[in-house]
């Protein structure tokens, strides 16, 4: 199987296992308009004469175009003007995915989308060909950050740092009854709350399957805890 396929079948494995399943969203509702300011590149595989391309990365590809995000909460969010799914979300924070295909090519764009930064940074993954002529095959991959501008369907931004600063206090006082943490309750993800997440984290695997033992405060490790 060449390169190319395993791309496709990988894109269409990302697709299928997608879907509009998650818990409701946590998130209010936003636009926000894009501006790529760099994007780093992959390419390898032919031209669209058949010549084989050699292995080349770029730092100096950009798209010039703006990105629209809009999201109307619960599930809904397009990408200029198209629909788009919602893959996973906390307060503050999406995963967005948007792909694509047709009789030549399969692709997928994914958007990190980091509401108290106002930040997104998009990824793409791409593998174009034909079944039919196995002599113009590729795949190409970016990385780009955007820099944009957000307006929040609110009359005050909201603020996700102070929500966030809560589910860390709420974690310390649990470590510290489960004898794991001894410094203070103060919202702050430092490294001693870290090393008490972890050990907290090893010490639960064992009876939770595919638990985390990364020192971070994903779902389940708060389910675990007791705060969710």
């Amino acid at each position: 199987m060449t390169t190319a396929i395993k791309a496709i079948a990988f894109v269409g494995l990302i697709l299928l296992i997608v879907d509009h399943s998650h818990a409701a969203s946590s998130n209010p509702p936003f636009a926000a308009s894009c501006q790529d300011v760099l994007t780093h590149g992959y390419r390898d595989g032919t031209d669209l004469n058949g010549k084989p391309v050699a292995e080349s990365w770029s730092n100096d590809e950009h798209f010039n175009s703006t990105w629209k995000f809009v999201h109307k909460g619960g599930q809904q969010i397009t990408i200029d003007d198209k629909q788009a799914i919602i893959a996973l979300e906390h307060p503050g924070v999406l995963i967005v995915i948007d792909g694509s295909t047709n009789g030549h090519a399969s692709g997928v764009w994914s958007y990190a989308i980091h509401l108290g930064m106002k930040k997104v940074v998009a990824s793409q993954v791409n593998a174009f060909g034909s079944l039919d002529d196995t002599t113009r095959l590729g795949v190409k991959a970016r990385a780009v950050n955007l820099k944009c501008i957000f307006a929040f369907n609110t009359a005050q931004p909201p603020s996700f740092a102070s929500s966030m600063e809560d589910i860390v206090r709420q974690a310390q006082a649990k470590l510290k009854v489960f004898g794991f943490y001894q410094g203070p309750v103060d919202g702050t993800l430092n490294p001693e709350t870290r090393t008490a997440l972890r050990q907290f984290q090893l010490a639960e695997s064992l009876f939770v399957e595919g638990l985390s033992t990364d020192g971070g405060l994903d779902g389940a490790t708060r389910k675990a805890l007791g705060i969710e």
